[in-house]
C-alpha cells in the first residue's frame, strides 16, 4: 500500500515508524481531536510524495482514492469555488517556506459541503532538514454554531432596535458598568462616555435615587428581577423618564456577581400619562359643576311649585271672602301677577 494512502490501526506508533519523518508525528497525533482531524508531513525534496495521519476514509467521509489520483486524497472533493485557491495557498507554503492557513469546503458523500480549517508550519531542528506539518479540522459544527449566534444576535440587534432598548451589564464587585450606545443616549451621554455605577447614580434625579438603589438591592438580596422608573437630568437640564430593567447573576454560592438588563426612554409615556390625567381631572370637574346645575334647577323647580301652590290657595281665599272684608288679601291685582313670574 502506498505510504500517501496507508492508513494506520491500531498500532499507531508502529504506522509512524515506519514514516521517514515520523519522528515529529507522535507529538501532535496525540492532540488529534479525532475523527475530525488529519494531520499531514511534507519533505520539500518530495512535495507530491505527502504522508497522512489520522483515520482518513472517516474524515472524508468515504473510501480514500489511489494514490495515482493525486497527492491530495481530497482534491477531487474540494468546493469548486475552492479549490484553484487552497491548492495555490499550499504551493505557495512549500515554495516560500512560510506558514498555511485557509479555510476551504469539502463536499461529503452526501454532497453537502463541509467546513474545514487548515493550519501548517514549518518543523526541523538540529541540522534535521525542515518538514511542513499540517493539520486538517472539520470544523462544521463550530461553523453552524457560530452562525447560529450570529442570527441570534441580529435577531436581537433588531428587536433591540424595533423596542428602542439600550443594554446595561454591570459587575457588582467592581461596580464596572458597560452601556450600549442606546443606553448611553437614553442618560444624555455621548456614545463613547466613560460610565460606572457612581456617575449612574449621580445622573438620577435626587428624588428618585434613594428608591432606585433600595429596588437594586431588593433584587440583589433576593435574585427576584429589577424593575424600576426614574427621572435623570440631561446636560442641559431637561428631565427624562426611565425605565430600567434587570436580572441579578449568582455564582455557585448563591452570591449575586452581576446583574444584565435594559433601559427604556418612556418620556412620551409619561408625558401621555399626565395628560390623561389632566384630561380626566377636568372632565370630572365639569361632571361636578353639572351636578351642581342640575341640583339647583331642581331646587328652583320646587320652589316655583310651591310658590304656585301657595298663590292659588291665597287666590281661592280671596275670592271666598266678601268685598270689603279685613281678612280679605290686599294685595293688588299688578301684585299677584308680579308674584306669579316665579313659576
Amino acid at each position: 500500500m502506498d505510504p500517501a494512502t496507508e492508513q494506520p490501526g491500531d498500532d499507531y506508533a508502529a504506522f509512524l515508524g515506519r514514516s521517514a519523518t515520523g519522528a515529529c508525528l507522535p507529538a501532535t497525533s496525540a492532540r488529534l481531536p479525532a475523527p475530525g482531524a488529519v494531520v499531514y508531513e511534507i519533505d520539500p525534496a518530495a512535495p507530491d510524495r505527502p504522508r497522512f495521519g489520522g483515520d482518513l476514509a472517516a474524515w472524508l467521509g468515504g473510501p480514500v482514492p489511489p494514490a495515482s489520483a493525486g497527492p491530495w486524497p481530497w482534491a477531487g472533493r474540494v468546493h469548486p469555488e475552492d479549490a484553484g485557491r487552497s491548492e495555490a495557498a499550499r504551493r505557495a507554503a512549500l515554495s516560500l517556506r512560510q506558514p498555511l492557513h485557509q479555510a476551504w469546503r469539502l463536499l461529503g458523500g452526501d454532497g453537502h459541503p463541509r467546513e474545514v480549517e487548515e493550519h501548517a508550519h514549518w518543523l526541523g531542528a538540529d541540522g534535521d532538514a525542515p518538514r511542513l506539518l499540517g493539520l486538517l479540522r472539520d470544523v462544521t459544527p463550530q461553523r453552524a454554531e457560530q452562525a447560529a449566534l450570529q442570527r441570534d444576535g441580529e435577531r436581537l440587534s433588531l428587536a433591540l432596535a424595533a423596542g428602542q432598548l439600550g443594554t446595561w451589564d454591570w459587575s457588582i464587585h467592581t461596580e464596572d458598568l458597560e452601556w450600549s450606545a442606546t443606553a448611553r443616549q437614553m442618560f444624555g451621554l455621548a456614545p463613547e462616555a466613560p460610565v460606572d455605577f457612581a456617575r449612574f447614580i449621580g445622573l438620577l434625579h435626587e428624588e428618585d435615587a434613594p428608591r432606585v438603589q433600595q429596588a437594586i438591592a431588593t433584587a440583589l438580596a433576593t435574585g427576584e428581577d429589577y424593575r424600576v422608573d426614574f427621572r435623570v437630568r440631561w446636560p442641559d437640564g431637561t428631565l427624562h423618564w426611565l425605565q430600567a430593567r434587570g436580572r441579578p447573576q449568582r455564582d455557585g454560592s448563591g452570591q449575586s456577581m452581576r446583574m444584565t438588563g435594559v433601559v427604556q426612554d418612556i418620556t412620551a409615556q409619561r408625558q401621555r400619562e399626565a395628560e390623561h390625567a389632566a384630561h380626566e381631572a377636568q372632565l370630572l370637574q365639569a361632571q361636578k359643576m353639572q351636578a351642581v346645575g342640575t341640583f339647583a334647577a331642581g331646587i328652583a323647580h320646587d320652589f316655583s311649585n310651591l310658590v304656585a301652590a301657595m298663590q292659588g290657595h291665597l287666590s281661592l281665599a280671596r275670592e271666598q271672602l266678601p268685598a270689603g272684608s279685613p281678612r280679605r288679601p290686599g294685595w293688588s291685582r299688578p301684585r299677584w301677577r308680579h308674584a306669579g313670574r316665579g313659576r
